[in-house]
């Protein structure tokens, strides 16, 4: 369902919620998962997701100032 990547962000927007769930296809991206400050999602939260949503690709790293060392201090 979602397309490959380290780490896999997918925006849930609805009448009444609006969240991300951010998931792992990669053991990088689960390495850096074990270390972000998230909250495992619920049931409902997952079923919305596969209802709604359409997850994002970004293919490289995005070229932002610090995005390595934020992702390098978790």
């Amino acid at each position: 369902m979602n397309p490959p990547g380290d780490l896999v962000m997918t925006e849930v927007c609805d009448t009444h919620d609006h969240y991300f769930l951010i998931g792992s296809d990669s053991y990088r991206g689960a390495q850096i998962l074990q270390q972000l400050p998230v909250t495992p999602a619920s049931a409902y939260q997952l079923e919305l997701a596969r209802k709604v949503a359409q997850p994002a690709v970004v293919s490289a790293e995005p070229e932002l100032p610090g995005f390595k060392q934020l992702v390098s201090r978790t």
